[in-house]
């Protein structure tokens, strides 16, 4: 039996199950905080109708579920190309997610994702690296004249 020794884990990885891991507590904090809306509103404002606090405490408690979900997903995939491809896409979700709730956390997935695509994370997860230019790019470039056809007319 041969198992592969892992990979050095890169810090990229570290700051991503960081930052889900605060992110699920922010999530917790928004249901919980939700749910004392709904349970309290009337205690903020007596002069506000009661279905305003049901809509607005349902929907911080709403959303900070989805977060909750979103962020915990990461946690539970193996290391393997699609986990690659799923984190990938989530990054895109959560800029998305912060978009809508609270726009300066856009700044954390926003480094997450321009760092995602490095080799080293590449590796990580066993994704295949390509080079930057295959050895076949010139050929799809290449219309079958030569050089100096190619070449604007000097006169």
């Amino acid at each position: 039996m041969s198992e592969t020794i892992p990979a050095k884990r890169p810090a990229i990885i570290a700051l991503l199950w960081a930052y889900c891991g605060a992110a699920i507590l922010v999530g917790l904090i928004a249901v919980a905080g939700g749910i004392l809306v709904i349970a309290f509103g009337e205690v903020i404002d007596p002069n506000e109708d009661e279905e305003v606090w049901y809509v607005v405490g349902g929907l911080v408690a709403l959303l900070g579920a989805v977060g909750v979900v979103l962020h915990a997903i990461p946690m539970f995939l193996p290391r393997d190309k699609t986990s690659w491809t799923v984190i990938n896409g989530l990054l895109i979700a959560y800029l998305v997610f912060w978009v809508v709730c609270f726009q300066p956390l856009i700044a954390i997935p926003a480094i997450l994702l321009s760092k995602w695509s490095k080799a080293e994370v590449r590796a990580y997860y066993g994704v295949a690296i390509e080079a930057e230019h295959p050895g076949h790019w010139k050929d799809d470039w290449d219309d079958g004249w030569d050089d100096s056809w190619d070449r604007p007319r000097r006169r």
